[in-house]
Order: structure tokens, then C-alpha cells, then sequence
């Protein structure tokens, strides 16, 4: 999670996105994938808007109380 947090922090959004996906698969039920999802959906959104709104679909179906299911979230769904 940090290091793909790094990489989203310089700039290198493939590595982000690559490390975001290798927790995704790792640790399906870990700490951060809540934020992860988010994360991915929203570097997606300018990429590749339907697998910005997997991401977000997987906030919203699996953790609809969380901080991360939001008006971003809502935005990205509406596209």
C-alpha cells in the first residue's frame, strides 16, 4: 500500500496502479483495500472510465458506510 501511495505521490501512476492491483489480489480482506479501491477509481477516472466505476462499484456495493463512498464516488458513477 505505501509504496503505491509513493508512486501515486510522484507521478507514476502505472506503478501505482500496478501496486494497488497486486494488493488487491494479495490481500482481498486487508486495511487499506477500502482506500485502494478509492484510490484506483479515482486515477482511473481520467484513464479508463469503466474501470474507474469497478472500483468505485466495489466501494459501493461492499462498504456503503465508508469515508470512501462519497461524492467523488457518486461523480464517477454518474459518468
Amino acid at each position: 500500500f505505501l509504496l503505491a501511495t509513493s508512486y501515486e505521490a510522484n507521478g507514476n501512476v502505472d506503478k501505482a496502479i500496478e501496486n494497488y492491483n497486486r494488493y488487491i489480489s494479495d490481500y482481498k480482506n486487508g486495511s487499506y483495500i477500502q482506500e485502494i479501491y478509492y484510490r484506483a477509481s479515482l486515477i482511473y477516472k481520467s484513464i479508463d472510465i469503466e474501470k474507474s466505476k469497478e472500483y468505485a462499484n466495489e466501494i459501493i456495493i461492499n462498504y456503503p458506510n465508508s469515508i470512501y463512498n462519497n461524492s467523488y464516488i457518486k461523480e464517477i458513477m454518474k459518468l
